[in-house]
């Protein structure tokens, strides 16, 4: 009888423990390295955003250059319309007698 115990202790210990190992453990390990997987991929989204924000921010001061010169040449064009529109007077007071 001892040893029929002794037979049915080792087996179940020797599928047992595999099995425990298998249903308990490894989900639990999988779960841990989704986690740990999840945040390496939230960090490489928000890098990869960021890069695309610093190459925006790069392209800017060409923008702006480009931007100040329209600006000036419609000062320049406005400033012109309103010389022409403008009767000139010469020769101060005198002229407009």
């Amino acid at each position: 009888m001892e040893s029929t115990f002794k037979f049915v202790f080792v087996m179940l210990t020797l599928i047992g423990m595999p099995m425990t190992i298998m249903y308990v453990l490894a989900p639990l390990a999988r779960a841990i390295g989704h986690r740990l997987e999840g945040a390496h991929a939230a960090d490489r989204g928000e890098l990869d955003a960021l890069r695309a924000e610093v190459e925006m921010l790069r392209d800017l001061p060409s923008r702006v250059a480009d931007l100040e010169d329209r600006v000036d040449f419609a000062e320049r064009t406005l400033q012109r319309q309103r010389d022409e529109a403008m009767p000139v007077l010469r020769g101060g007071t005198d002229a407009a007698r």
